[in-house]
């Protein structure tokens, strides 16, 4: 007999959270755990139309659109202050990501544009806000780096094609066996599951992300370069097969593939492959250039997963093969010399 049944979610009502939409996924849990903390998280997430493997995703903003439309839209440049000064959208504001929690709560009725300096970072606090239940909040792709041509060092610096120098394979690597979800430090506290969801979001924009530096690992990011010193890792490709694939090109040694675009069926969904990403080891995740894994990296990380962003992504492995090789419907997510603009910036 299977260790594993599948339940229908049911709703709890928590205290100061209202939702309206219909559940349509699944929780698998096993028998013998009771509801815990981190399934009635992943509740009101699936319950809140899951951004993630919603329509909405990946809620990013074009430099070309945010330039033509800034008016309808508050504007928040998430990077340190120097770097702000230095150059930004005119009529932005910079707020640390240690006050961004309250700021974006007190005006999330509003269009919000988070700026990074390559939109990775923009994109991790965005997925973060989104499945909290604030519909509103986008990112700006590929970043201010790709707002005037004085900023964009760094993805002309970061478009690599190093899958040369080993690292990689083309095999088409077996996703886990199904396994319980993560627990949560929470487990045992007295707090709602609602206060806990907004301590854990919170806490989660609080530490940070690691927006441009391939030298530094953090507990939320990693570099191809530095990803094989990580130990007992589990690497995986969010994506889709182009991507994966790259036309016979492979992808990153032992990575698995788990397709995480909602215009295909997401292996991300709890009815689907979300219990075969393993607890017990560094969960490592790639994309096209960054972006589409720090806002899984955020999603994984609040319901307990310890997940970590691969910066840059295929941008820095693949760089010559991106523009052939993926698919036409995916190639926003690819950044091109013709990403960088040449708009108006204040500062010095």
């Amino acid at each position: 007999m299977s260790n594993y049944r599948l339940l229908n979610i049911v709703l709890p009502i928590f205290i100061g959270v209202i939702f309206t939409t219909c559940i349509e996924d699944n929780v698998v849990i096993t028998e013998a755990s009771g509801s815990t903390v981190t399934e009635k998280i992943l509740q009101q997430i699936e319950a809140n139309d899951n951004y993630i493997t919603s329509d909405d995703f990946p809620a990013l903003v074009s430099a070309e659109d945010l330039q033509a439309n800034s008016q309808l839209y508050t504007i928040i440049d998430v990077r340190d202050q120097n770097e702000f000064l230095s150059g930004h959208i005119p009529g932005s504001v910079n707020i640390s990501n240690v006050q961004l929690f309250d700021y974006v709560t007190e005006r999330r009725n509003s269009n919000i544009v988070l700026v990074s300096l390559t939109g990775q970072e923009a994109s991790y606090y965005t997925a973060l806000f989104r499945i909290y239940g604030i519909e509103n909040v986008y990112a700006l792709k590929f970043g201010f780096a790709v707002w005037n041509n004085d900023f964009s060092s760094i993805w002309l610096e970061t478009a690599k094609n190093l899958s040369q120098s080993g690292g990689t394979d083309n095999a088409e690597h077996q996703k886990n066996n199904r396994t319980n979800l993560p627990t949560l430090l929470d487990e045992e506290t007295d707090k709602s599951v609602s206060t806990i969801f907004q301590e854990r979001i919170k806490f989660l924009i609080t530490q940070g992300f690691n927006d441009n530096d391939l030298e530094l690992a953090t507990n939320n990011t990693v570099s191809f370069q530095n990803l094989f010193l990580v130990p007992e890792k589990y690497i995986i490709c969010s994506g889709e097969n182009s991507l994966y694939f790259m036309e016979g090109n492979g992808h990153i040694a032992e990575s698995i593939l788990y397709i995480s675009l909602p215009t295909i069926q997401s292996n991300l969904k709890s009815i689907s492959f979300l219990q075969t990403l393993p607890t017990d080891k560094p969960i490592l995740i790639y994309s096209y250039s960054g972006q589409i894994s720090a806002m899984f990296s955020g999603y994984l990380s609040t319901i307990g997963y310890d997940a970590r962003s691969i910066l840059f992504g295929n941008h820095n492995i693949f760089y010559s093969l991106m523009d052939s090789v993926i698919d036409r419907e995916f190639q926003f997510l690819v950044f091109k010399e013709s990403e960088i603009k040449n708009f108006d910036y204040d500062g010095e």
